[in-house]
């Protein structure tokens, strides 16, 4: 993900979901309650 600079990552089991938005500059990972609308 680093490499593609993505802004969100999301990791989901099918259950659980996890939605993270990455921040390159700061190189800091902030999780978020829910997943953005696009």
């Amino acid at each position: 993900n680093s490499q593609l600079k993505v802004k969100y990552l999301v990791v989901t089991n099918g259950i659980k979901h996890y939605c993270c938005k990455m921040d390159y500059e700061t190189d800091e990972i902030i999780f978020l309650e829910e997943i953005p609308n696009y």
